[in-house]
């Protein structure tokens, strides 16, 4: 082999292997133009329920259960509307850690057992932070909803989250 095509052949495995670290560092890095695009509404949506004392919250959420999917979640969105949220279902019980890396609207967290019952509650989480928010205890899944709406509706630990992937009596 020539030296040109060795030198060639050398910076193509080591671009190759630099985008692939580079991926797996920082995997957030491509999804910045995709998702601003509005590629998240792949997403299926479904009508949840929060059920808190006698009233019966509806809420309009994105069903992030995918691992690509919780890996986006809501990143690079600039608005979350007051009656909308994304549930985050994971394959199995167990705790989980969230962050709010490339989210720039202010989330309240609600941290679910897998029949749906609130196990506990992050308010207010700051934007672009990565301060990890833990969920305090093995879970099924995570309901993301704008800043102050767990407040609004008077939501605390107990209350329940009625979803398909959610089971129950």
């Amino acid at each position: 082999m020539r030296l040109g095509a060795r030198v060639v052949a050398l910076l193509a495995l080591i671009l190759g292997v630099g985008g692939f670290v580079t991926y797996e560092l920082a995997p957030w890095k491509w999804l910045s133009t995709e998702v601003t695009a509005g590629s998240a509404s792949h997403m299926r949506t479904e009508m949840i329920w929060i059920e808190s004392g006698d009233q019966r919250h509806r809420i309009q959420a994105e069903i992030a259960g995918t691992e690509r999917d919780r890996q986006i979640g809501l990143m690079f969105r600039k608005s979350l509307a007051d009656d909308s949220g994304m549930l985050f279902i994971y394959p199995k019980v167990q705790e989980i850690s969230m962050w709010m890396e490339n989210t720039y609207v202010p989330l309240d967290m609600l941290f679910l057992n897998a029949d749906g019952t609130v196990h506990s509650i992050a308010r207010d989480a700051e934007p672009l932070s990565r301060a990890a928010i833990n969920s305090d205890g093995p879970v099924k899944a995570v309901l993301e909803l704008k800043a102050g709406t767990a407040s609004r509706l008077g939501l605390i630990p107990g209350n329940r989250v009625h979803a398909s992937e959610l089971t129950g009596p």
